[in-house]
């Protein structure tokens, strides 16, 4: 009886001992700070474990500001009694079948991830289908963004207001379709499902959370623009700004739109550029210097004759509402 009991015994110790496996594709969800408060993080970052070596997968590079860059490192890991190291790098964790909990030694944060569902695999789209806009609608969340093009996009709702233009890449890594909006602020998505008009992508940081988007119908008003607008006069005149030679006409816009190209007068000067409309016409961009936080004007009233825009300033620290009335 005592000679079972030991066997018994040993038995357990040696499958204690044994190392495990994790499989599978995680996201890098989030940091859960001492006070269980949920902190997001910057760098999107994959982990691919497969046999007994790991793969980090790392969307852009934020030391440099090149948010285009893939960066993949390779290590090999053991994980023994929950006891998890990855090259020279040891940590405690929690292992469950869709979730894993990394306890850092030297700190009472944990960082979270999160294995992606291997139902979202293999889901087909074709890149040209997002061209144009759509509305995003998630939990807490709804916006609209206009895809220029095959790398530009460009948000057109009440977030991003200042600097509304990123870019754009649809990125596949084993099997699964990822959004990479080139916004640290904005989450890594992958695509859960497609069809039509509506692609379903879900956000990893979160269970069940998923964004929306749902492609609208192109606002034809880009011809209603073309024409010359001037600023309506308000009562309280606008003061003419130091050290400035101009006459009190020249501090109001005058506006130019051509079929191509837009002259704007304004403050004793003139420019010409390159301006678009957006597909919801609800964004005047101007592509040859999209980047910049005069790239685009906001819409907010345009009818035949009545054109209402909001134009940032210095980095987004100022804005300004101008009210055009078309000229006959």
């Amino acid at each position: 009886m005592k000679k079972l009991f030991y066997i018994f015994i040993i038995s357990i110790l040696a499958s204690c001992n044994h190392p495990q496996k994790i499989d599978g594709i995680w996201f890098s969800a989030y940091t859960l700070t001492d006070n269980n408060e949920i902190m997001p993080l910057s760098q999107k970052t994959l982990l691919e474990f497969k046999n007994d070596t790991v793969y980090t997968i790392r969307f852009g590079d934020l030391s440099t500001g090149d948010l285009n860059l893939i960066i993949i490192d390779t290590s090999i890991y053991t994980l023994n009694n929950s006891v998890l190291q990855i090259g020279n790098h040891t940590m405690n964790i929690i292992y469950k079948a869709d979730s894993i909990v990394i306890k850092h030694k030297d700190s009472k944060e944990k960082s979270i991830l999160r294995r992606l569902n291997s139902h979202w695999k293999d889901q087909q789209f074709k890149k040209k289908e997002f061209i144009g806009s759509y509305i995003i609608s998630s939990k807490n969340y709804n916006d609209s963004v206009d895809f220029i093009n095959d790398s530009l996009l460009i948000f057109t709702g009440e977030y991003n207001i200042n600097f509304p233009v990123n870019k754009w890449k649809i990125i596949n890594y084993g099997g699964f379709n990822f959004m990479n909006i080139q916004n640290q602020f904005f989450p890594l998505l992958v695509l859960k499902s497609s069809t039509g008009k509506k692609m379903v992508f879900e956000c990893p940081i979160q269970e069940n959370v998923e964004f929306t988007f749902t492609q609208t119908e192109k606002i034809s008003q880009q011809n209603n623009l073309i024409g010359n607008w001037n600023e309506i006069k308000i009562s309280v005149p606008k003061p003419i700004p130091p050290l400035m030679d101009i006459n009190e006409e020249d501090i109001y816009y005058k506006l130019i739109f051509d079929k191509d190209s837009l002259l704007v007068k304004h403050m004793g000067r003139e420019k010409k550029m390159k301006w678009s409309l957006s597909s919801d016409g609800k964004r005047i961009y101007f592509i040859d210097k999209i980047f910049t936080d005069s790239g685009s004007w906001k819409v907010l009233e345009l009818s035949e004759d009545i054109l209402t825009i909001r134009i940032s300033k210095n980095s987004g620290f100022n804005k300004e509402i101008v009210y055009l009335k078309k000229q006959n």
